[in-house]
């Protein structure tokens, strides 16, 4: 199951809804009230065409069964620009969500992108007296998390830490203690993490290998290159380093997250031209949209 970069952290929350009281109580300190249990609330919406909050509730109820409100409820969000409708909908995601469940209401706000984060945080002018002012993360404010019992005891935390650290030089180290972590997932949740990391790793050895578009760098560098283009595909001969390159395209465009459907896929497993498949594998790693690939500028 590919998941896209973009909606991973929700599917985070979803999974771990302990992660929210984490994120805010560890590393923007703030006071969380104890609790038993975080859960997922199921969508809150009004008289409107679609739910009026767009991201998830996580409430956090104590061991008391005879409580019918929850302690706090999180409303968790991902901005990933700045959208002036949110200065109007945060406020009044709050009112709705504290009116219907009864309970005190935190904003939490991840951003994948500090510029944005920075944004999302300038207070908000609500009313007299009311000054809302969202709790942020940014990639900046996510710890690098690569110690092992810490891995093992919220592996979310840890994918969201190789999240904030994409493409910089502990990700690397962050996705190799998750992948020992996890080495033997149960179906579900980690499952979906152990693809993440492969498809990353896959990701990172193959920018290795090449560089710079004009670097003219060994495609061999690494031992994992050399599986593309020999060990599976009929040693090094021709053919097999042409269905090689097309599968480093194929995996590059998948561990991006981006979706390749089958017309596109069946494209480049087809191409014979060696020239074309190294372009196509630069743009591969650039490109936003996998039929971009085929673009002439």
């Amino acid at each position: 199951m590919q998941i896209s970069e973009l909606d991973m952290p929700i599917v985070l929350i979803h999974n771990q809804p302990g992660l929210a009281p984490n994120l805010l109580k560890e590393l923007l300190g703030v006071e969380i009230p104890e609790f038993e249990t975080a859960r997922i609330e199921p969508t809150i919406s009004i008289n409107f065409e679609t739910p009026m909050f767009e991201g998830v509730v996580v409430t956090l109820w104590s061991a008391d069964e005879s409580c019918k409100a929850p302690k706090l409820a999180i409303l968790v969000d991902v901005q990933r620009e700045e959208d002036e409708r949110k200065r109007y909908t945060w406020p009044a995601d709050m009112v709705l969500v504290r009116e219907r469940l009864r309970c005190p209401v935190m904003l939490l706000v991840l951003c994948p992108d500090d510029e944005i984060a920075r944004w999302c945080e300038e207070p908000i002018d609500v009313a007299p007296r009311w000054i809302l002012r969202p709790l942020v993360l940014g990639p900046s404010r996510i710890p690098v998390v690569a110690d092992p019992e810490k891995v093992k005891a919220l592996p979310e935390l840890a994918v969201l830490s190789a999240l904030a650290h994409r493409d910089g030089p502990a990700e690397a180290e962050i996705l190799e203690v998750l992948q020992e972590t996890l080495n033997d997932p149960a179906e579900g949740a980690e499952e979906l993490y152990v693809e993440y990391v492969k498809a990353r790793l896959t990701a990172i050895d193959v920018a290795q290998v090449l560089g710079p578009p004009d670097s003219g760098g060994d495609k061999y560098r690494t031992e994992f290159a050399s599986t593309f283009y020999n060990d599976g595909f009929l040693d090094g001969e021709a053919t097999g380093f042409v269905r090689g390159e097309a599968r480093a395209v194929l995996t590059v465009l998948e561990a991006r997250g981006l979706d390749v459907p089958k017309r596109i896929r069946d494209r480049i497993a087809d191409c014979d031209d060696e020239g074309l498949l190294d372009a196509w594998l630069h743009r591969a790693v650039a490109v936003s949209d996998a039929k971009e690939l085929f673009s002439k500028h």
